[in-house]
């Protein structure tokens, strides 16, 4: 049988593999905890379990005190499963481009005789940095995400503030071009970002590298 994907609605897949786990884990959860596991605003909620349901991945009952309960269809775990593989595969991959990218930069920034950067973006791509980093000499004073209150990243320290003569690698995967421009409104010099080309992100200046 073939499965009728969501990704033809061009919806997020991420949303909606987690939308399907969580009302797989909880029948009885409600919109407003969906809304708060997805990150996303009520309204997103609904509109994405209304969509799931017309496709027919979920089903809808009411339950007493006016509640409602949220099952999967058959489809529904299918899609589920083929979500969640093709995350992991997915993991796997950008895992592996990255560390391979994360290594040449830092090869690369070593030949220029630096000794230390920032990265600029915090998550999974700052993460592999941060671990091809142990491996090289050169250290990663820190990572400026400019909403971030502090805490720590595979203990290296988050901050919100950035020197104006650091070297940076952009590392943001959700939006480099409001990253890369936030650390131009910081005064740090478009020659001293360096952008891997796994972001697909082409800035208007960007330092070469052989």
């Amino acid at each position: 049988m073939k499965i009728e994907t969501l990704a033809d609605d061009a919806l997020d897949e991420r949303l909606v593999r987690q939308l399907l786990h969580s009302v797989d884990e909880n029948a009885g959860v409600s919109q407003r905890q969906l809304s708060g596991e997805l990150g996303i605003a009520l309204g997103s909620v609904n509109w994405y379990l209304k969509r799931c349901i017309s496709k027919g991945l979920i089903k809808m009952s009411q339950a007493p005190l006016k509640r409602y309960m949220y099952y999967l269809t058959p489809q529904g775990f299918e899609e589920k499963s083929r979500l969640t593989a093709q995350y992991l595969k997915w993991s796997l991959d950008f895992f592996r481009l990255g560390r391979g990218e994360a290594d040449r930069l830092l090869t690369f920034c070593a030949d220029q005789g630096l000794t230390s950067v920032y990265l600029a973006g915090d998550g999974d791509f700052a993460e592999i940095f941060i671990l091809s980093a142990s491996k090289s000499s050169i250290e990663i004073k820190a990572v400026f995400e400019p909403s971030s209150s502090g805490g720590q990243r595979l203990q290296v320290p988050i901050c919100h503030v950035i020197p104006p003569d650091a070297t940076v690698i952009l590392t943001d995967l959700s939006n480099p071009k409001a990253m890369y421009e936030n650390l131009i409104a910081a005064h740090i010099k478009p020659d001293h970002i360096f952008v891997p080309s796994l972001l697909s992100f082409a800035p208007p200046v960007a330092p070469e590298v052989s």
